[in-house]
């Protein structure tokens, strides 16, 4: 599946997936026209995150708490300038296996986990005091008197042992933070196969990691995933790019209406679908998308072939791309049809 992958730290956008046509490949020259076929598929809500942060809490970390402070706090800036943040569920551990996976508790956090969600009027439920932002640093001031680091083993225990923290529909999130390598025993690739079975679908789990130059044990691990990754280094100034996996969150399929292949109206060799597409918004506003230009997926749609999706045939889609909040709540249009 196609995802425009911004990795601009801390900016978020959803691109939608809107599956609407079945089409022979794309061939060049001009196309018999048949007809027009109508498409209206259901718009989606801001996606559902759930997010465990494991924070290394040996003497190490001492000369990085401002970092990974200041990284905990822009998790309230995101997405950036828009209006409908994810639906949060945040639980930070720390990677000594002294702690044995056990969430870190704060007298901000009415929880074990972090709770802030969007009701179905828009409006948010949350189960923390004062800002996000605060709320968040206070969670993650797990101090620097841990025996040493071992995120991998913390990981498993921590999602196993914090019930309600990690929801069926939601994508899994996971953030490692370590002056260390990973000190346990635990296999990296068993470890990487049970997450994978938690999340099968592509892409349901993201991971972003802050680590040392050498970590051989975490980057195995890393390796055998087949998720979204990003990374920073433990000596950057700002570790903003581990959290640039929240960007693209990939892809969100909206709909699966199959038509013909639309009509080429270019004579000349580049195909231009013959198409009309607008979004009916959340906030009620109807927009005009248009025809994406070559290599351009931004706030635009487009046509691809997708055998995978349209299987009664060889396939094809429309793709509305990188559209930030207020999300879709109707995505429709019309398209010249080839026979």
């Amino acid at each position: 599946m196609r995802g425009a992958m911004s990795m601009t730290a801390l900016r978020h956008v959803v691109p939608l997936i809107v599956l609407v046509g079945c089409a022979q490949p794309t061939t060049p020259g001009p196309i018999e026209q048949s007809g027009v076929e109508v498409f209206e598929v259901p718009g989606a809500a801001p996606p559902d995150i759930d997010l465990l942060i494991v924070l290394d809490d040996t003497a190490e970390m001492a000369p990085y708490q401002a970092r990974v402070d200041a990284m905990l706090r822009a998790i309230d800036r995101w997405p950036q300038d828009l209006t409908r943040k994810p639906d949060l569920h945040i639980a930070i551990a720390t990677a000594d296996p002294a702690d044995a996976g056990m969430v870190h508790m704060s007298s901000y956090v009415h929880g074990a986990f972090l709770v802030d969600e969007i009701r179905p009027d828009w409006s948010r439920e949350t189960n923390y005091d004062n800002t996000l932002d605060e709320a968040l640093s206070h969670l993650g001031d797990v101090g620097t008197g841990g025996s040493t680091s071992a995120p991998l083993v913390t990981l498993r225990a921590a999602i196993e042992q914090t019930p309600g923290f990690l929801r069926e529909k939601a994508y899994l999130a996971i953030v490692i933070v370590s002056a260390h390598d990973d000190a346990s025993s635990v296999d990296p690739q068993a470890l990487a196969q049970w997450l994978m079975m938690l999340k099968p679908e592509r892409f349901a789990v993201l991971v972003g990691t802050v680590l040392p130059a050498s970590a051989p044990r975490i980057r195995s691990f890393l390796s055998y995933l087949t998720s979204h990754r990003t990374s920073a280094s433990i000596d950057d100034p700002t570790y903003a790019q581990a959290l640039s996996f929240l960007d693209p969150v990939d892809d969100i399929d909206v709909g699966t209406q199959c038509l013909p292949q639309p009509a080429d109206v270019d004579p000349g060799p580049a195909i231009q679908f013959d198409c009309n597409v607008e979004i009916v918004q959340t906030d009620g506003v109807v927009r005009e998308v248009p025809a994406c230009p070559v290599d351009e997926l931004s706030h635009c749609w487009s046509y691809e072939p997708d055998p995978l999706n349209c299987v009664t045939g060889p396939a094809g889609r429309i793709t509305i791309g990188n559209y930030g909040w207020p999300l879709p709540s109707l995505i429709r249009g019309q398209c010249v049809v080839a026979k």
